[in-house]
């Protein structure tokens, strides 16, 4: 028997809430959301101590509308704290992955992630493509202009042909994409 990866089951599960009905996807998200509170109020030490001196309890939170409720957490809070406060204990010394924010704001952040976390983030990034036509399979490539390109971009105007900085290492003129695409084919 194979075994289907968590990734093409997530894909499945995003694509089917695709037809559920407004009422359904709110009943999910709810049910999903006082989860996650609860979860994270019982085994975080950084939420249980939030909530606790908000005076907010898990059941508080009812509805969507009542994420409302929940303080405003930004990267200075979480980064006075440690990550043993920020991990739920039900995941300390599990493989968890670690993901890296490039800190394009002046402030690099890090952060885990469970493994099925990870295959739910790899499902959410091909639904757009599923949903518009292309297959499971198919090859794609993904042009982007790195922040250091944008700038020598910006002083460099004689430079405005260069289109993209492909993956880290090329440089391709507008006139040659053509080329590039027909070749990737």
């Amino acid at each position: 028997m194979k075994i289907i990866p968590s990734k093409y089951i997530n894909i499945f599960q995003l694509l089917r809430n695709e037809t559920r009905s407004l009422d359904e996807l709110i009943h999910l998200q709810t049910i999903a959301l006082r989860k996650l509170v609860n979860h994270a109020y019982d085994t975080v030490k950084f939420y249980k101590k939030l909530f606790d001196g908000c005076g907010l309890n898990p059941n508080d939170i009812q509805s969507l509308e009542d994420i409302k409720k929940i303080p405003i957490i930004d990267k200075k809070i979480l980064n006075q704290y440690s990550y043993e406060d920020l991990i739920s204990k039900e995941y300390r010394g599990n493989n968890l992955i670690i993901v890296k924010t490039a800190g394009s704001n002046g402030m690099p952040f890090m952060f885990f992630i469970d493994h099925p976390f990870d295959q739910l983030r790899k499902a959410q990034f091909l639904r757009p493509y599923l949903t518009n036509g292309k297959h499971l399979f198919d090859r794609s490539v993904s042009f982007s202009v790195h922040d250091t390109l944008k700038k020598k971009l910006t002083t460099f105007p004689e430079k405005k042909d260069l289109l993209v900085y492909l993956a880290g290492t090329y440089l391709i003129l507008k006139s040659k994409v053509h080329f590039m695409l027909a070749k990737f084919k």
